[in-house]
């Protein structure tokens, strides 16, 4: 314990002078965007073969959430170094509270857009699932009580779905960051936050439970959820330790090897799952289906977030920064350009994805089954167009940094 609090000492001493951003990780979290988006408007495109759990028993989501986990505990340990550790504290909390007002804003929208009877808000105010055909209402009934109202935009227990995630991080700035960079002040300390962080992931998967009605908990628990963004907050802080262990090749070799073979392996068995919307001809017939979807819904099911799908997770985005990293050459001057600019202007791109689902659903009526392999992937081509363009040039994009 001596040799690590010695080495934690030396490196928080260097107070992270040279606070270079990683484009490797403003290139996960700009495709997190576009693949979220790709989701969002419901049509079954070219892009929906990569963005619809084809890469593994993974999603943008948890992309989204882990990421900003590591970009938030590189830069807070950056900003103790000179603000301090309470004036950090409360600037999570006050982004977690701007983000708060953004989604009880975006939740409002749809209500504002009602009355306009030219403008179809179907697809905002409720939540349809196309496996089942199931249609879940998003809003009270008509002529419900004023509290229930209240209710669904300032307690977040309605609102479109596409943008319930913000509710989970909002969240997880405001109540977790804060405690989490007191406990940090020691190297020990983030064993204490490692155990805590594990320990409510394993509650809550063997028994369920919900702390809140927000409604971002139908579909990211806030139990299960938080571990991904604890892990990746604990990553990005203790970032230049890890490159320290890892400098020795050996060890480097051997984690990319152990990762990139779990992805491959992971990867080769989500070709065989059972869903409902992949053309056959995309599956592996030779696989066994029946075996991998029991597979899922036991160790890699999306809301409760199965540990096969934590280890797909980290695994997946291990291999890709590694290899982004070591052909950026290439990459940087070429699909980087696209993606980068989205990443660092995550959140502006998220809220203006919401707005580009909106005006997608107004041209064509959302459905996942036929695939709509022209019209579809020309809409999904032109948003991912506008999330550049806005990222680069869009109005107030330095607002929501």
């Amino acid at each position: 314990m001596s040799t690590l609090s010695a080495l934690y000492t030396r490196t928080t001493a260097l107070a992270y002078i040279h606070n270079e951003r990683d484009e490797a990780v403003d290139f996960l979290r700009g495709l997190a965007i576009v693949l979220m988006t790709v989701v969002h408007i419901e049509y079954f495109s070219i892009f929906s073969m990569v963005a619809w759990e084809r890469l593994g028993f993974v999603t943008a989501a948890e992309w989204f959430v882990a990421l900003s986990g590591l970009v938030i505990g590189r830069v807070n340990r950056a900003r103790i170094a000179k603000a301090g550790r309470v004036t950090t504290a409360w600037k999570s909390v006050a982004r977690g509270a701007r983000l708060y007002a953004i989604n009880t804003a975006l939740v409002v929208l749809p209500l504002v857009l009602l009355p306009l009877k030219w403008i179809d808000t179907s697809e905002l105010i409720r939540y349809v699932d196309y496996g089942s055909g199931s249609v879940y209402r998003l809003y009270p009934a008509a002529g419900a009580p004023i509290e229930d109202w209240f209710n669904t935009v300032l307690l977040l227990r309605g609102g479109p779905h596409q943008v319930q995630v913000l509710g989970l991080y909002a969240c997880l700035l405001i109540f977790f960051v804060p405690p989490i960079l007191l406990a940090l002040h020691r190297a020990g300390g983030a064993l204490l936050v490692l155990a805590a962080s594990w320990g409510l992931y394993a509650w809550n998967l063997f028994s369920p439970l919900r702390w809140s009605q927000m409604q971002f908990e139908n579909a990211f628990p806030l139990e299960s959820w938080q571990l991904l963004f604890v892990m990746g907050m604990l990553l990005g802080w203790f970032s230049t330790e890890i490159r320290l262990v890892l400098g020795h090749g050996r060890r480097r070799a051997c984690l990319y090897a152990i990762c990139a073979t779990l992805t491959i392996l992971l990867f080769v068995l989500a070709q065989g799952r059972l869903d409902p919307f992949t053309p056959n001809w995309a599956k592996l017939g030779f696989l066994p289906h029946e075996a991998i979807d029991g597979l899922y819904l036991q160790f890699a099911e999306k809301r409760s977030l199965g540990p096969l799908r934590v280890l797909n997770d980290f695994c997946l985005l291990v291999t890709l920064h590694g290899l982004l990293r070591s052909q950026w050459d290439r990459v940087g001057p070429s699909i980087g350009r696209v993606f980068v600019p989205i990443g660092q202007a995550s959140l502006y791109c998220f809220v203006a994805h919401f707005f580009l689902v909106l005006i997608a659903s107004q041209i064509t009526p959302f459905s996942l089954r036929p695939p709509l392999w022209i019209t579809g992937t020309a809409t999904h081509l032109v948003a991912i167009c506008v999330l550049w363009l806005l990222a680069r040039y869009g109005p107030g994009r330095q607002l929501l940094r």
